[in-house]
C-alpha cells in the first residue's frame, strides 16, 4: 500500500502483523518505496522479497517487476515441490502459473482477431475462479472514472471460489444468496452445505444424484457470478455542482459481446446457462450499477485446451491464438 512517499502506516502495520506471525511462506512487499528499509528490518526473519511499488504514482501502475517476483516464488518452491524440476531437465523449458500463461493467451487472442478485440474468459477450477477480460477503458456520456486507470486485459483470481477445494468457502461467501435461493425450502438449503462440506473432503467426488446435480450446477453459477462481479466496475449517480454525473468505478464490460468458460466443470457442462449467472443482478450490496455484460454469445473450452494452448503461446502466440478460437464450442 502507499504510493512512493505517501501512505506509510498500513504497510508498516501489515509487516508487524506478518511479523508476529507463524506465517512460513514468501513475502513480496511491492509497496511505498520510502520505507522498504522498515520492512526490511521489520520482516528479515522472513522470506522477504522486495521489489519496485506496484503503484508508485496514482496514475502509472507497474506491477511487472511484482509480477516477475510471484513467478520466480513459484519456479522456486511449486516446481521443485511437485517434481516439476524433472520435466524441465528433460524439455529445457520451466512451467509457468497457469493465471499468468491464460492471460498472455488472451492478449494474443484480442491482438490476432478483431473479431476477439474485447472478450472476457472465466476459468474455474477447483480451489479459484479466475476470470479475464480483453476491454477497453470506455465511459458513456455523463460518467466519470474513479480510481487509476486499468490496462486493456485485466485478470482477477479469486481464492475463495472454486468448485471442490474451496466449496464451503463459497457458500459462506455467498450465504445471502444462498438463502434467497432456497427461501421456502430451508431443508434443502442444509443439505446444500452438507454436500459443500462433503466436497472439500473428498475433492474428486463426482456428483451421482439429479440433486447431487443440481448443487454442483448451483455451486458453480455462484462461483462464476461473485467471481464476475468482482471482476467488473460498477457504477453510481452523484451530484455535483454542474448536475447529476455516473461516478465510474474500474471497468465498463457493458459492451462485451463473448464469453469463454474454461476450466474442468465449465469444459463439460453443455447445458449450463451461464447467462443466469454472469449478471444475476443488477446492483451490488452497495446499490451500485454493476458493470457486466447483458448480452453476449457463450463460447466453451469443450476439449479443455486453453490451459494447454497458453504455454503453447508463450512461443507461437498467432499460432495458439488461431488454435484457441476454433476449438470453442458456440
Amino acid at each position: 500500500g502507499g504510493t512512493d512517499g505517501g501512505e506509510e502506516s498500513y504497510g508498516l502495520a501489515n509487516a508487524h502483523a506478518l511479523a508476529g506471525s507463524k506465517l512460513d511462506c514468501a513475502i513480496i512487499y511491492a509497496g511505498n518505496r520510502d520505507i522498504q528499509d522498515e520492512i526490511q528490518t521489520i520482516l528479515g526473519h522472513k522470506d522477504l522479497t522486495t521489489v519496485d511499488n506496484i503503484l508508485p504514482d496514482l496514475d502509472h501502475p507497474n506491477p511487472f517487476a511484482a509480477r516477475q517476483a510471484i513467478c520466480d516464488v513459484f519456479l522456486s518452491r511449486i516446481v521443485k515441490g511437485k517434481g516439476l524440476d524433472v520435466i524441465v531437465g528433460e524439455t529445457g523449458e520451466e512451467p509457468m502459473p497457469t493465471p499468468w500463461t491464460v492471460y498472455e493467451l488472451v492478449k494474443a487472442i484480442s491482438d490476432y482477431d478483431s473479431a476477439w478485440k474485447e472478450f472476457m474468459l472465466i476459468d474455474m477450477g477447483g480451489a479459484t475462479t479466475d476470470v479475464y477480460s480483453a476491454s477497453a477503458n470506455t465511459l458513456s456520456p455523463d460518467t466519470v472514472l474513479h480510481g487509476v486507470p486499468e490496462p486493456f486485459v485485466k485478470r482477477t483470481v479469486e481464492g475463495d471460489l472454486g468448485m471442490r477445494v474451496s466449496a464451503v468457502v463459497v457458500g459462506e461467501s455467498t450465504q445471502d444468496m444462498v438463502k434467497v435461493i432456497f427461501a421456502q425450502q430451508p431443508q434443502r438449503e442444509e443439505a446444500f452445505y452438507r454436500y459443500l462440506r462433503h466436497l472439500v473432503g473428498q475433492p474428486d467426488y463426482l456428483p451421482l444424484s439429479e440433486e447431487e446435480k443440481y448443487y454442483d450446477t448451483l455451486l458453480a453459477g455462484l462461483c462464476v457470478g461473485y467471481a464476475a462481479e468482482r471482476h467488473a466496475g460498477t457504477k453510481k449517480q452523484v451530484c455535483t455542482c454542474v448536475g447529476n454525473v455516473d461516478l465510474q468505478m474500474d471497468r465498463d464490460l457493458t459492451t462485451v459481446r463473448k464469453v469463454v468458460g474454461s476450466g474442468g466443470w465449465l469444459s463439460r457442462a453443455s447445458q449450463f446457462d451461464i447467462h443466469n449467472w454472469l449478471k444475476y443482478r443488477e446492483l451490488d450490496d452497495q446499490g451500485k450499477r454493476i458493470l457486466l455484460p447483458n448480452q453476449f454469445e457463450y463460447y466453451r473450452d469443450s476439449n479443455g485446451l486453453l490451459p494447454l494452448l497458453a504455454n503453447v503461446a508463450r512461443l507461437y502466440p498467432q499460432a495458439a491464438a488461431r488454435t484457441s478460437i476454433q476449438c470453442l464450442t458456440l
